[in-house]
C-alpha cells in the first residue's frame, strides 16, 4: 500500500523540527516560553501514556515525582521546567526535543500556535554573533574640563556665573570650567553636547541652585544628568552653591551645599569651592589613613595629653536635666536650715 499523504499541519511540525535540530532550547526568548506556558499550565488529561500538560511534558523528559512537586510550587510550572530543562545535558535540552515531545503528548496544537515564535528564536540565535563595539577613544587632556556650570538663565545667574569665571579661571585657582553658552560644541544638539561635556569631559558639576534654576528645564536635565552618574554622592561629583534661599531638589538632600546667599561672605567660599573642584573624585585610602610608623612617630606632651582627656570626659558626661538641679539644690538650702 502506498504512503497515506501528510496533512499541511504535519508537514509545518516537520519542517519545524528540522529547522531547529540541535539548536539549544535556552535560545527561547520570554514571548515563545510565555506562549508554552499559557497553553500547558493548564491541567489536562491523559490521553495514551502522558497526560497533555505540562506534568505530562515532564514525565515524557524523564523528570521524577519529586522533582515534578517542586516545579508545581511556581506560578508557571512549565516555566520553571523549560529553565531547569536547558540545564541538564543529558535530557536533551534542545527545541527539536521539546516540539517532538509535544506531538508525542498530543499537543501539536502548541506546535503549530508557536511555530512563528519559535522560528523567530531560532533564526535569531543562528545570526552570527556582533562585533563587539570599539573601545572609546580617550579624550585628550586639552578637551578635559575641571567643571561643568550649570546655571540658570536670569540676569542675576548671568552675572554670578560670569564672577565665577573671573574668580575661578584666574590666576589664583586656575581651574578650567565648561560654561554653556561659551563653550558649547558646534553642530550637536543641545541636551547631546551637555551629556556628553557631563559624562566624559568634566570632573565635576557646578550647579547654581537659584529662582532661575527653578524656571530651566536646560538646568534640571543637567542636574538629573550628573546625580544618575553619580548615585548616592559616592564620588561627590556635583557641588551645590545655593544662590537664593530656594527649595533644595530632593536628589540634592543628602549633598552638602555652599551657602552663597550673603554676598559679605562669597570672598571667603570661593577658596573652598576651588579646593572642592580640585581634589580627587575618590581620594586614595593610603592619603589620609595614618600609618604604624606615623602613630610611633606621634609626639604628644603632657598639657595636651591632659587637655585631651578632660575633653572627652567632659564630651561623655550625662548632665541631669536642669530642673533636677534646680531641685537638689532647694532640698540643699532646706537642709541647712534644719541644721
Amino acid at each position: 500500500m502506498a504512503d497515506e499523504p501528510i496533512s499541511d499541519d504535519e508537514r509545518i511540525i516537520q519542517n519545524l523540527i528540522a529547522y531547529c535540530e540541535d539548536v539549544p532550547l535556552k535560545i527561547l526568548r520570554a514571548t515563545s516560553t510565555k506562549q508554552l506556558s499559557q497553553r500547558l499550565d493548564v491541567e489536562g488529561f491523559v490521553l495514551g501514556e502522558y497526560s497533555n500538560d505540562w506534568y505530562g511534558l515532564a514525565e515524557r523528559t524523564g523528570y521524577m515525582t519529586k522533582e515534578m512537586r517542586k516545579f508545581e510550587q511556581h506560578e508557571s510550572p512549565t516555566t520553571a521546567l523549560l529553565n531547569d530543562w536547558s540545564t541538564r545535558l543529558k535530557m536533551s535540552p534542545t527545541v527539536d526535543t521539546l516540539l517532538k515531545y509535544l506531538v508525542e503528548i498530543q499537543r501539536p496544537d502548541i506546535v503549530l500556535d508557536s511555530e512563528k515564535s519559535i522560528r523567530r528564536d531560532v533564526e535569531h540565535s543562528k545570526q552570527p554573533a556582533r562585533a563587539p563595539l570599539p573601545p572609546k577613544p580617550k579624550v585628550p587632556e586639552s578637551d578635559r574640563y575641571d567643571a561643568f556650570v550649570v546655571y540658570g538663565n536670569t540676569e542675576r545667574d548671568i552675572q554670578f556665573m560670569k564672577d565665577m569665571v573671573n574668580i575661578l579661571e584666574g590666576e589664583d585657582h586656575n581651574i578650567r570650567l565648561y560654561v554653556p553658552g561659551r563653550d558649547d560644541l558646534a553642530g550637536d544638539e543641545k541636551y547631546v553636547v551637555t551629556a556628553e561635556m557631563i559624562a566624559n569631559r568634566c570632573r565635576r558639576v557646578i550647579v547654581v541652585l537659584s529662582r532661575g534654576f527653578e524656571d530651566s528645564e536646560d538646568c534640571d536635565f543637567a542636574l538629573k544628568l550628573a546625580q544618575s552618574l553619580s548615585p548616592g554622592a559616592k564620588t561627590k561629583r556635583i557641588i551645590p552653591i545655593l544662590l537664593d534661599n530656594v527649595k533644595i531638589p530632593l536628589i540634592l538632600n543628602f549633598v552638602g551645599t555652599v551657602n552663597f546667599t550673603n554676598p559679605m561672605q562669597r570672598e571667603w567660599v570661593w577658596p573652598r569651592v576651588a579646593a572642592t573642584i580640585k581634589c580627587p573624585l575618590v581620594p586614595s585610602i593610603q592619603d589620609w589613613q595614618c600609618t604604624i610608623d606615623d602613630l610611633k612617630n606621634m609626639k604628644y606632651d603632657s598639657k595636651h595629653v591632659q587637655h585631651l582627656l578632660y575633653g572627652i570626659g567632659v564630651a561623655c558626661q550625662e548632665f541631669p536635666p536642669e530642673e533636677e538641679e534646680e531641685e537638689k539644690k532647694g532640698k540643699k538650702g532646706e537642709k541647712k536650715k534644719k541644721t
